[in-house]
């Protein structure tokens, strides 16, 4: 992936960094680069380092929130021989001097220096005290996304744990019209993100090769979406179509990035894998199918009208069984299923030439999943019988939250989290 792909820099200072994005500035911590390199989240099929050796990620190590290196006793193979030691990561390699890590005695066991920029070719490694050079990983090629996207799931997965009402108690002084107003426009900034994040996947992967990758992150729902990403990588679909691996050997090629934390039994990993596996059996072709599908017309529809009367009007619920049926071979169900509609059905195909129909939809759709706080709200935003709670009306808090903390001057993070992003 080259560096125009992702968000342009600004300016750096400290531990936050600075980007252009879809919607202007937006701030990025360290800390948001640890837990990439925590989760490793990026291509380390790819990972070299900067003299050209093979990285491998044993452990990444033990995150340290403390003084010192940011993460101890990593476990790292470079060009065949295993290395244990401490990582550091900045944004820049030249942050290596600025801090004085080359003086300090507590980075003399550091045995990779992580990077979000690749540094020149004419720039001195990292050295410890005593002038040992220490390998450079830069992650700006690997990254699996582009960098906003990266933070605003981050921020979402913070988000979605906290109470939406500070954000929210606005507009319930707002009469009603006004207040529709205000959830319309924040719904539409979500479609937008979710459309530009979903082009630039097409972009960079290819239709089908997007479609593989996005499906196996819904279905590993937030605590095990990096770990799915993890299989898709690994297993691309090409591998799948000549001969669909075992479970067993899907489930290992992630071992050590699943998590159970907050697990129901029926949404195990494991689970989902042999959910797909049925599905990929008996839809191979599932995402030229999705290509192809086409969306009821729009003409003369839109969301004035209401979206209890939206939904009669385009046939929402017959539609639900057609993608079900025809994409997905009866496979998918429940609030995952229209995540996986809401989050990729929709975004893709309007990047198909559909972008009309599939806006109107996803605003209208049933909701997916989200946490029971958020739902709460959204009943209390809504009349329940000419405006149900909606995908749209969701996205919208969502929207509105991101807002709130944006207006502070940077995303939020919980530095402890190590689960991926929200479903939203």
């Amino acid at each position: 992936m080259s560096p125009a792909e992702h968000s342009t820099p600004l300016h750096a200072q400290g531990e936050v960094a600075e980007f252009q994005g879809l919607y202007g500035t937006f701030h990025v911590h360290e800390i948001l680069l640890q837990k990439i390199w925590l989760r490793r989240e990026f291509l380390q099929t790819e990972a070299r380092t900067g003299d050209g050796e093979r990285l491998e990620i044993l452990d990444p190590g033990r995150w340290n929130r403390l003084a010192g290196p940011d993460f101890l006793g990593a476990r790292l193979r470079i060009a065949g021989r295993e290395v244990r030691g401490d990582v550091e990561i900045h944004f820049r390699a030249d942050s290596w001097i600025q801090h004085g890590h080359d003086r300090d005695p507590a980075y003399d066991n550091v045995v990779l220096h992580v990077v979000l920029f690749p540094p020149p070719a004419y720039a001195p490694p990292a050295r410890t005290r005593s002038g040992r050079a220490i390998p450079v990983l830069a992650l700006m090629d690997l990254l699996w996304h582009d960098l906003e996207e990266y933070a605003t799931d981050d921020a979402i997965a913070a988000l979605s744990r906290r109470d939406p009402w500070p954000a929210l108690e606005q507009l319930l002084a707002l009469p009603g019209e006004e207040r529709r107003a205000v959830i319309e426009q924040a719904a539409q900034r979500r479609w937008e993100e979710k459309c530009h994040f979903a082009a630039m996947r097409i972009r960079r992967l290819g239709w089908a090769e997007a479609c593989h990758q996005t499906a196996l992150e819904v279905l590993g729902y937030r605590s095990n979406r990096v770990a799915m990403l993890h299989v898709a990588q690994l297993h691309p679909l090409g591998s799948w179509c000549e001969r669909r691996p075992p479970v067993s050997r899907l489930y290992d090629s992630a071992q050590g990035v699943w998590s159970s934390r907050g697990t129901r039994p029926a949404n195990h990993p494991r689970r989902r894998l042999e959910q797909y596996v049925r599905w990929m059996e008996a839809r191979p072709d599932w995402p030229a199918r999705l290509r192809r599908f086409a969306l009821p017309s729009v003409d003369g529809c839109g969301l004035d009208a209401g979206v209890a009367r939206l939904r009669r009007r385009l046939g929402m619920a017959g539609l639900r069984q057609a993608i079900a049926h025809e994409i997905c071979a009866d496979t998918l169900g429940g609030d995952r299923f229209d995540t996986w509609i809401a989050n990729l059905a929709f975004p893709f195909l309007a990047a198909a030439d559909q972008e009309e129909a599939a806006r109107l939809l996803w605003f209208a759709w049933y909701p997916g999943d989200a946490p029971d706080s958020h739902r709460m709200a959204a009943r209390q935003l809504t009349d329940g019988r000419r405006q149900p709670v909606s995908n749209g009306l969701l996205q919208a808090i969502i929207a509105l939250q991101l807002d709130h903390w944006r207006a502070d001057g940077a995303m939020p993070l919980e530095s402890r989290d190590r689960s991926g992003g929200a479903s939203g």
